[in-house]
């Protein structure tokens, strides 16, 4: 599965399926409880705004100041309200999709789009168990099926 992402602030955008299936694994974990910020290194923090069962948002933070913004989108029906949450109009991507809004200067832009991706297909991963047993979409989960043997 594809999930598509996008920088509202650049105006990039991507498509992927692949994720660290170590990072994919530690968000998961979070996911089950995010309340609590979560430290991304000694620099970064991520909190949750709002979770939906099929919409996230978060902003990441640096030295306490708000850096960037993430959207994880998972299904259409969510999909308006999630790019009303990120964009400033416009027609929403297709779901699944990820976006994230620039804040302010972050330093590492490279590890926070990465974060990014990570993020998206952990929320996506986490509500979709039987479909990542016949359609792998992370590099872990196909990495444990070419070392099983599968």
């Amino acid at each position: 599965m594809y999930l598509y992402h996008i920088n509202i602030t650049t105006g990039e955008s991507y498509r992927t399926r692949e994720a660290d299936g170590i990072v994919v694994a530690r968000l998961k974990d979070w996911l089950q409880e995010p309340r609590t910020p979560l430290p991304l290194n000694d620099e970064y923090i991520c909190t949750l705004q709002q979770r939906q069962r099929k919409l996230l948002d978060v902003i990441v933070k640096r030295q306490g100041k708000d850096v960037r913004r993430i959207v994880v989108c998972t299904h259409s029906r969510y999909k308006a309200t999630a790019w009303g949450i990120i964009a400033d109009g416009g027609k929403a991507p297709t779901a699944p999709f990820a976006a994230c809004r620039i804040l302010a200067e972050s330093g590492d832009t490279l590890a926070l789009d990465n974060f990014e991706r990570d993020l998206a297909h952990a929320f996506f991963e986490r509500q979709k168990p039987h479909e990542l047993l016949q359609n792998p979409t992370s590099q872990s989960a196909a990495r444990t099926n070419r070392e099983s043997g599968a």
